[in-house]
């Protein structure tokens, strides 16, 4: 169970206090009523779209969920500091998948941006973004 879990929407502008939000191009949205509360509703878009992220410090993990309840989803394209660090693959209808990107906060923390993408004249999909910091290795 996620503790603290807030719904991400096109409404959901960069806020430092909030500690996500979207930067620049904002997604449309879906709320298809189905499933549970993590994959019942998702933004999308077919222009690339800037989620930033206030990183705790040290080294944790964005775990990004992909999928649509209903129909084909297109690939997912995650991109930090312009370089690729995860795709999706196609998924059938119902079908969903987490993304795993690992991040780095430094010693105090600091503020990442995530280029959200499909290839061109497709629509990405984003049901769920998780911070979660990793244990002690």
């Amino acid at each position: 169970m996620l503790k603290d879990y807030t719904r991400l929407s096109p409404s959901s502008g960069w806020q430092e206090c909030a500690g996500f939000g979207w930067v620049g191009n904002t997604p449309d949205a879906t709320d298809t009523g189905l499933f549970d509360v993590v994959r019942r509703d998702y933004v999308r878009d077919s222009a690339p779209t800037v989620l930033r992220l206030k990183l705790p410090a040290g080294r944790c993990t964005a775990h990004l969920l992909t999928g649509d309840p209903n129909t084909l989803n297109r690939s997912l394209i995650v991109r930090v500091d312009g370089i690729e660090k995860a795709r999706s693959e196609q998924l059938d209808g119902r079908e969903f998948t987490w993304l795993r990107i690992p991040l780095d906060g430094g010693s105090s923390g600091r503020v990442v941006d995530l280029e959200l993408s499909a290839k061109e004249d497709e629509t990405w999909h984003l049901s769920a973004c998780v911070v979660v910091a990793d244990g002690p290795s």
